[in-house]
């Protein structure tokens, strides 16, 4: 009887191990090479799951935005605006220590890279090269027959960023989650445009401080808390008229 393989089990496995290596070694260790001792396979086997064009830094991406859809957008609760308002922002932070893994990866992966070169392409060894030269083929090549995935290509825009479509719903939510606060808070719109920019550095300058081993989780929120407090009180809400 034929072996049964469950493909998407370990479509799962190399996401995760991509997302590893970024989160252990930054992007630039990222290759076929790695995520195979990741696993403990060959990379031969990588190499079968994967077509020759696949994205590894998609496959990484892909991981971060799994991780921050279990219980990180949570329903809005009724309550104090400030108190709701911080509830909506929080969630674009690493408000808690199992969620900075999920943002110092999106972080190195979100870095500018050189043009013309792409995350996880790896140079071909000597070996290969030579035998590619001599034969036409190389011993590491898939085998004969084999229907790699094309997993992770499929977001490559136009320009050739692989990663255009994660950047661009990212930045959808963070502006979502932004509008949504500055309304709870009753900002008035002409300061609007002003309040979101330079809430949305905070939120990112406070990721990076996480990250970065200068902030805790808790202390971050604080940070925020005392922002949004201080935004609320350059725009104070209009007092009821009286009747």
């Amino acid at each position: 009887m034929p072996k049964l393989v469950n493909y998407v089990a370990r479509f799962e496995f190399l996401r995760e191990a991509a997302f590893t290596v970024v989160h252990d070694d930054g992007v630039a260790a990222l290759s076929r090479h790695s995520v195979a001792r990741a696993l403990g396979t060959s990379v031969n086997t990588v190499r079968r799951l994967l077509a020759a064009d696949a994205e590894l830094v998609v496959l990484a991406a892909d991981e971060v935005a799994r991780r921050r859809s279990y219980g990180r957008f949570g329903r809005l609760r009724d309550g104090d605006p400030l108190d709701r308002a911080l509830h909506v922002v929080r969630a674009l932070l690493p408000d808690v220590e199992h969620r900075v893994a999920e943002e110092l990866v999106w972080l190195r992966l979100a870095l500018p890279r050189p043009r013309g070169t792409a995350a996880g392409a790896e140079e071909t060894p000597l070996r290969e090269r030579w035998q590619i030269a001599e034969h036409g083929w190389a011993d590491t090549d898939p085998a004969p027959g084999a229907a790699p995935a094309t997993i992770g290509t499929e977001t490559a825009d136009e320009a050739g960023d692989p990663l255009a479509e994660h950047a661009q719903r990212r930045q959808e939510e963070v502006d979502h989650r932004i509008a949504e606060a500055l309304e709870l808070l009753a900002i008035p719109m002409p300061a609007r445009k002003a309040e979101a920019e330079l809430l949305g550095a905070v939120t990112l300058g406070l990721t990076w401080a996480v990250c970065g081993g200068r902030l805790s989780p808790g202390e971050a929120v604080t940070h925020l808390e005392h922002h949004l407090v201080m935004l609320e009180t350059r725009h104070p809400r209009s007092a009821p008229s009286a009747s």
